[in-house]
């Protein structure tokens, strides 16, 4: 065999020679290579190629006798193998195919666009002029479509996508998932690099079973409905610390982070802003000034200027330290400083101003938009007793006033006897100096506002809460964009990815605020993180009830039923085991009628049977003492009778 002149030339013919004492340096040997033929005509346009090997049984058409035919039953599959492209009326570019992919995946590579065409039998080839797919206006919906991943310096893998769950993806058998929330900062080429990884013991993924572990199914983590499609992706995050009761959360974008060039005074806190109208952002802003400070160095009044003089910016009645800037749409906050001071200006080069897509500050409604409630900043909280409750920042409050990273710290100063909190105390700079807390509203529910910081958090109550617990955590300013993502009530978060599209007033929608939803049950589940948690870790419950009062505030109300479970599922059980009842009631009704028959017809038997009885083996005892009387009559009579005829003398006796 000759394999190296059939790699050399790629022809994919290769052939024997036989051993043989004739052969000799130089023979040589002529064949000819198996041919391809095309089927294809003027009138009908096949597109087939064929190709037939060579065979000593080969026959051939000789003065009409018809030779091999060959009948070949064709199935197109609509699987698309080549496309081209056109970019703005341009000339039609053969597009790059990956065939690994199904269905085929076509890089446009001039146009930097991948396309990919689903299999189906309806699929025709272009006559070369019509194009079969328009499309005008294209606009990245933001969401990460391909990923690879690199475990040898310069090796990359390409990373599986996840079916049902879109940015998510399976890094082969490392056993690690991946997620990228959709946002405009992200592009192609990014990569995220990380030395060491350790989980937090938050549950990410579940899945449930309803027969004892027989067959599983994943559970859906909650579904988010957005007002502006095309604005950035959100995650539902955090550890819900109360029961799933809130069906209607809202969180709405109120203004987003402005960037641009700004140029502070010397040593003095950043100027933080942000925009709350409609895009794009006014560049007329030309100085922010601060007016006046407090002994710490917070900002307690500012002016700015639009090219037109100074103007007193308003300040947030609830918010320490942010303020309105007039009708601009503009709202600035300076970070705390020990250097800040009256009169010091920060310059404004207007042109460069622009949105960068990130929400600023976001609000929150728990009853469908009705009302709402500042978010602040999801935190990382570490709590000195691990087993003690968990407490979460509440939304009610939002955060300003204090420099970026300030480390705040909460202590437990008493204890209720049912192990709720019932005062606290917090600390600014890392537990060196304590203030007490504003009393909470209502008493015993948990929640504390941290004096004039506009800052709230909840304790949860735990039997194992002592006084002295503390729990730690660190904020940001004012504006300062929701990097870790927005803080809900009890522990839920929100992440919005940035994205060039969204814009002020934007909101976000999404049903109880637990990780997981149970099929179409109505239940929710949260497992809280914990560093015991481990994968395939399981949990066996019964349809649970709700052990919260219609407060949300309050978790020491009487326990009450499940509502939204009695209506949606409760009522439709029961209706149930009342037909089934009624079905049993008449069973049972039937055979007891059969068995009080049998009964009745048994005693009718047990009379006729004993009747004929007593008509076949009784005597008649009047009748039958009547006849004895008789014979004794006349056996006496017929013994006196012969006693006289007879009569014995002493002869009769000596014999």
């Amino acid at each position: 065999s000759l394999p190296s002149e059939v790699s050399r030339f790629g022809c994919g013919v290769s052939m024997t020679i036989a051993d043989s004492n004739k052969t000799a340096i130089n023979d040589t040997y002529q064949y000819r290579v198996p041919p391809s033929f095309t089927l294809d005509d003027p009138v009908n346009d096949i597109g087939l190629k064929v190709s037939i090997a060579s065979s000593v049984e080969n026959n051939f058409n000789v003065d009409g006798v018809t030779g091999n035919t060959y009948t070949i039953p064709l199935t197109a599959t609509g699987k698309a193998m080549q496309a081209s492209y056109s970019a703005n009326g341009g000339p039609w570019v053969a597009a790059t195919a990956d065939n690994a992919d199904a269905p085929l995946r076509f890089s446009l590579d001039a146009v930097g666009l991948v396309a990919s065409i689903a299999t189906s039998t309806a699929n025709l080839v272009s006559d070369g002029t019509t194009a079969y797919f328009e499309a005008t206006g294209f606009a990245s919906a933001n969401q990460v479509s391909a990923m690879s991943y690199e475990t040898a310096a310069g090796v990359w893998t390409a990373a599986t996508a996840d079916a049902q769950n879109a940015g998510r993806f399976r890094f082969g058998d490392t056993g690690l998932i991946g997620d990228i929330s959709a946002n405009n900062v992200t592009d192609v080429g990014d990569s995220y690099a990380f030395a060491t990884l350790s989980s937090n013991g938050e549950a990410a993924a579940l899945s449930y079973s309803t027969d004892r572990g027989n067959s599983w199914v994943s559970a859906g983590a909650p579904a988010i409905s957005q007002s502006n499609a095309l604005g950035g992706k959100a995650l539902v995050g955090g550890n819900y610390t109360a029961q799933p009761t809130y069906e209607n959360f809202q969180v709405k974008i109120n203004a987003l982070e402005v960037s641009g060039t700004i140029t502070p005074p010397a040593n003095m806190g950043n100027l933080h802003l942000a925009y709350s109208k409609a895009l794009p952002v006014p560049t007329t802003l030309a100085q922010v000034r601060i007016d006046s400070v407090d002994g710490k160095g917070k900002v307690t009044g500012m002016s700015y200027d639009n090219g037109g003089g100074w103007l007193t910016a308003t300040a947030d009645p609830n918010v320490p330290g942010r303020y309105t800037l007039g009708a601009t749409g503009m709202i600035a906050s300076i970070d705390q400083d020990a250097d800040n001071a009256a009169l010091g200006t920060y310059a404004v080069t207007a042109a460069t101003l622009a949105s960068t897509g990130r929400p600023a500050i976001a609000s929150y409604s728990l009853d469908g938009g009705s009302s709402y409630f500042e978010a602040s900043p999801a935190v990382a909280i570490t709590k000195s007793n691990a087993t003690g409750g968990d407490m979460s920042v509440t939304g009610s409050y939002a955060f300003s006033g204090m420099p970026p990273a300030s480390n705040v710290t909460v202590k437990l100063t008493g204890v209720g006897t049912e192990k709720q909190a019932t005062a606290i105390q917090y600390s600014l700079d890392g537990g060196a100096t304590w203030s007490d807390s504003i009393a909470a509203v209502p008493s015993g529910s948990g929640r504390f506002a941290l004096g004039d910081t506009g800052l709230g958090v909840k304790i949860d109550p735990a039997v194992t809460n002592k006084p002295d617990d503390t729990f730690s955590f660190a904020m940001t300013s004012a504006t300062t964009p929701y990097a870790s993502g927005l803080g809900l009530a009890d522990g839920i978060t929100l992440d919005i990815g940035a994205s060039s599209a969204n814009v002020a007033g934007d909101t976000y929608s999404f049903a109880a605020p637990s990780n997981f939803t149970i099929g179409d049950s109505g239940v929710k589940v949260n497992v809280q993180a914990a560093s015991g948690n481990a994968v395939k870790d399981a949990y066996t419950f019964h349809m649970p009830q709700s052990d919260e009062g219609p407060d949300h505030i309050d978790l020491n109300l009487a326990v009450g039923p499940d509502m939204d479970w009695l209506s949606a599922r409760g009522l439709a059980d029961i209706e149930t085991s009342h037909e089934q009842i009624l079905r049993a009631y008449g069973e049972t009704g039937a055979r007891l009628s059969m068995y009080e028959m049998t009964a009745t017809m048994l005693d009718n038997n047990y009379t006729s049977l004993v009747d004929s009885v007593a008509a076949n083996e009784d005597m008649d005892m009047a009748k039958a003492i009547i006849d004895l009387k008789t014979a004794e009559n006349s056996y006496k009579a017929a013994l006196s009778f012969g006693a006289r005829i007879m009569p014995t003398s002493l002869v009769d006796f000596l014999r």
